[in-house]
């Protein structure tokens, strides 16, 4: 079985440090942790398989979440990768970021068990056949 490989960007170091947390004790998971939306990018380009799931913070130094989505979704070969926005920025960014391209959008929980059932329900959906609403675009806990 290959492990499930998530592309994870954010640049505060408490969030990464629980979102690691949170997905340590998933089997078959590998997280590769990103700072900069410019460096994921490049990243995406140069792996051979696709990851699983990218996980992007809205609020993000230099390059904005919702940008680096549009980049990713302007290139064919990344249009069935599910991307989820997972942040603390407020509920005005739901429609933003669903135009921009992304699959889902989580409001980070502030508990290690809550994120680990967003991250489970997520890496549970089969984004193929997931096509939601605006209504149930936003993980609900």
């Amino acid at each position: 079985m290959s492990k499930t490989r998530i592309f994870y960007l954010d640049d505060d170091k408490d969030d990464i440090e629980m979102f690691l947390e949170a997905t340590e004790s998933f089997d078959n998971v590998q997280v590769v942790v990103f700072t900069h939306g410019d460096t994921m990018l490049k990243n995406l380009h140069l792996v051979k398989k696709i990851p699983n799931a990218v996980f992007v913070d809205l609020n993000m130094p230099v390059k904005h979440g919702l940008d680096v989505i549009r980049e990713i979704r302007v290139y064919d070969k990344f249009t069935d990768m599910p991307i989820v926005v997972l942040t603390t920025v407020g509920f005005n960014n739901i429609a933003k970021s669903k135009e921009a391209g992304a699959n889902y959008f989580v409001i980070k929980p502030t508990s290690i068990q809550k994120l680990q059932d967003a991250i489970r329900h997520v890496l549970d959906l089969d984004f193929k056949t997931f096509k939601p609403s605006l209504e149930e675009f936003l993980y609900a806990q």
